[in-house]
């Protein structure tokens, strides 16, 4: 009440552990596969936001959390991941009534496009370093541009030997 806003009680007891629970909830409910990789997201997070109540968790806290990341040395895109957990709990708290509002979460940038090229000699030359087994996938992967994981869930399905085509299914 001192800072204007009446703070029910739920929201005013929400802690981070609160808000790590309820992002991990979503993530399993709605079946994303990177729940895994929001876990890893919310330990780095935890580390800094153990002890903060929700309330607590505001801009100028969210820049010290930044600055300790950078001084970790973390990627500049990890930041912005751990980020967006971040923002998805406190969306998902404010839904839930455990959280009257959001604090400004900073972006952080990221430059990480990939530059150059890999010439077909090149590729070749480090085609040949790979197990026999190995080089026809990686054939694969250069000449299409699929990611691995990608091409480990192409069915024969996706392949029309008529047209010519292979098509990469929705949701692989």
């Amino acid at each position: 009440m001192g800072t204007g806003r009446l703070v029910g009680p739920d929201a005013e007891r929400t802690t981070f552990e609160d808000l790590a629970t309820m992002i991990l909830t979503a993530y399993a409910l709605n079946g994303r596969r990177s729940g895994e990789r929001a876990k890893d997201g919310l330990a780095h997070l935890r580390s800094f936001f153990t002890f903060d109540r929700a309330p607590d968790i505001t801009s100028d806290r969210i820049a010290a959390y930044i600055q300790h990341r950078q001084q970790e040395s973390a990627a500049p895109a990890t930041i912005r991941y751990e980020l967006s957990c971040l923002r998805r709990a406190f969306n998902l708290a404010i839904r839930a009534g455990k959280a009257t509002h959001k604090p400004y979460v900073p972006s952080v940038s990221v430059d990480n496009a990939r530059k150059g090229f890999f010439e077909p000699a090149d590729f070749e030359a480090v085609a040949q370093l790979l197990p026999e087994p190995l080089r026809p996938f990686a054939r694969f992967l250069y000449l299409t541009g699929w990611r691995s994981g990608e091409a480990r869930g192409l069915t024969w399905a996706g392949v029309d030997f008529e047209a010519g085509v292979i098509r990469l299914e929705t949701g692989v």
